[in-house]
């Protein structure tokens, strides 16, 4: 029979061996995977038409995408950096990026608890067979760039605050409140779908903390507030102030009308907050 000590040396081994078998399995589907469709877009400065040949090309351009095309500023610049540098960079960090992204949503899932090795394993068969679109969301550059590495933003964000509800001890140093509130502008200007669920589940928290007699971290609101300015620097607004026939306030702009649900959605979260937190 298998002492503790040998039981627990055998989950960190496995805990080591899984993401390093995951790592290895996507630096191949990266490897075979070739530029396609954005990809070839995204490789030159959408003001000049011409070649990015450095990073502050990427700055200019990104610019000019926000007031021509869209405004995921972060994960569009991360596109073209990652189409800017030598193709072997982007093939190991996105193999990287995968395997981390298991990696938190089992440390997201299992902290406070008793370590799972064997979960660690199943969350990544889950995302093989249930992230959809895989080619598109996880191997294509530019649809990674969006999708894959956004999602791993947002998590990161969030990770503190799921943190806290465990152990309040988290992020007590001076630096917290400006460092979430920078990481709350970027998690919150990646990607219109994961940010506005980020403000979602952000006020969720702060929402359990209030019912659980937590005190509430200051750091944990300048996270809000950042995720709030980085969600409508998100909205492209410069697209609509640029070409006024494209009639931003019509009724049959599906951008404002995903806003007005948004916000409609928002306040009603917002009054059964308050509801709640009255009663707790």
């Amino acid at each position: 029979m298998l002492n503790s000590n040998t039981k627990y040396s055998q989950k960190k081994i496995f805990l080591f061996v899984v993401p390093a078998v995951v790592f290895l399995f996507m630096l191949v589907l990266n490897f075979f995977t070739p530029f396609t469709r954005d990809d070839y877009r995204y490789m030159f400065h959408f003001g000049t038409g011409e070649k990015i040949t450095g990073v502050l090309d990427i700055f200019s351009s990104q610019y000019v995408h926000y007031f021509t095309i869209n405004g995921r500023a972060v994960t569009h610049f991360l596109a073209q950096l990652f189409l800017f540098l030598p193709r072997f960079v982007f093939v190991v960090l996105n193999a990287a990026a995968y395997t981390a992204l298991g990696f938190l949503i089992y440390v997201h899932m299992s902290y406070g608890k008793q370590k799972s090795p064997y979960l660690l394993g199943y969350i990544y068969i889950g995302m093989w067979f249930l992230l959809p679109a895989f080619g598109e969301t996880v191997l294509w550059t530019d649809g990674a760039s969006n999708y894959l590495w956004g999602t791993i933003i947002v998590l990161s964000y969030l990770l503190p605050l799921r943190m806290y509800a465990v152990r309040e001890g988290v992020l007590k140093t001076k630096l917290a409140i400006p460092l979430m509130l920078l990481m709350g502008v970027i998690a919150g200007w990646c990607n219109e779908n994961t940010s506005g669920m980020a403000i979602f589940f952000t006020i969720i928290m702060l929402l359990m903390y209030k019912c659980s007699h937590k005190k509430i971290p200051l750091w944990s609101i300048s996270g809000l507030i950042g995720l709030l300015i980085g969600f409508v620097c998100g909205i492209p607004m410069g697209r609509f102030i640029n070409n006024p026939s494209a009639q931003f306030f019509s009724t049959n702009n599906p951008l404002l009308l995903w806003i007005a649900a948004l916000l409609l959605l928002y306040a009603v979260l917002f009054l059964q907050i308050i509801s709640l937190t009255i009663q707790c």
